[in-house]
């Protein structure tokens, strides 16, 4: 798998990122909508996350 260059920080950032649409994920039991927002989210943001270990959890 051929990785793309990308700083501590953006790595970070891509991580958080990927964990609040996880949390929007789980909160979807509940409320019912948000794991609809989640997956605009990561649309939103997949080519961001593309070549990185981040890829494969918004695909």
């Amino acid at each position: 798998m051929n990785f793309l260059t990308k700083t501590d920080a953006e790595i970070a950032s891509l991580k958080q990122y990927n964990q609040i649409t996880y949390i929007l994920y789980l909160a979807g039991y509940v409320v019912g909508f948000t794991w609809l927002i989640a997956i605009i989210m990561n649309y939103v943001k997949r080519d961001d996350m593309r070549g990185t270990w981040l890829e494969s959890h918004v695909n």
